[in-house]
């Protein structure tokens, strides 16, 4: 049986790039190793230029700020009829877009 849950990085192709990932972090965390970093002193690095996203993505504060569009909603019956929050509420990302600043 192939559970994804327990195999790290389960989405990727068997390569070397996989195996050079998963050789360093066991060697990073393994407490007897000579390459140990204890927690206190690793650091997690996130790109959002480009390299760690898909061909059309969604800046995390537009996506946040959709979903708390469509939770307030209901305390907020004006929006169904007031742009831009009629856009987020139908999902229409091209009306979304066509309004707002173009500077």
């Amino acid at each position: 049986m192939n559970d994804q849950s327990t195999r790290p990085l389960p989405s990727w192709n068997d390569s070397e790039a996989k195996q050079s990932i998963l050789t360093f972090v066991e060697k990073v965390t393994t407490t007897d190793s000579p390459d140990f970093v204890p927690p206190a002193e690793r650091i997690a690095t996130f790109d959002n230029d480009g390299t760690l996203w898909v061909e059309q993505p969604t800046y995390t504060q537009l996506a946040f700020a959709m979903d708390r569009i469509k939770a307030l909603a209901p305390q907020h019956p004006e929006w169904k009829t007031t742009q831009p929050f009629k856009a987020v509420l139908d999902d229409d990302l091209e009306a979304l877009a066509a309004g707002g600043r173009k500077d």
